[in-house]
């Protein structure tokens, strides 16, 4: 399933739509949908995993530097180890709502 991110990029960049139109679309502000157009035009598609893990533009600056100074190995190792993060800390709290709810 396309994230809504990716779909607003798409209604900019592939159906000609404006900024504000393609947020509107998806309840989204203008701003942050230029601001994920120019993620993906600036890094191409190969940023897209990490706009639907919802990660700043920073994140992906940091990373981006890090790849530039250290290479793409380093690259990789921070990468892999922010996604293990996210995922360990999304399944926490998947775990917490389910106790939550069981309690109810």
């Amino acid at each position: 399933m396309q994230s809504l991110k990716m779909q607003a990029v798409n209604l900019v960049t592939e159906e000609g739509y404006s900024y504000k139109k393609a947020g509107d679309t998806i309840s989204a502000s203008k701003t942050k949908v230029i601001g994920w157009v120019m993620l993906v035009e600036l890094h191409g598609v190969i940023i897209c995993p990490a706009m639907l893990l919802n990660l700043s533009k920073t994140q992906i600056q940091r990373w981006e530097r890090i790849y530039f100074e250290e290479g793409a190995e380093a690259e990789w190792r921070m990468i892999i180890k922010k996604l293990k993060a996210l995922v360990q800390k999304r399944s926490l709290q998947n775990e917490q709502n389910k106790s939550r709810s069981f309690k109810s």
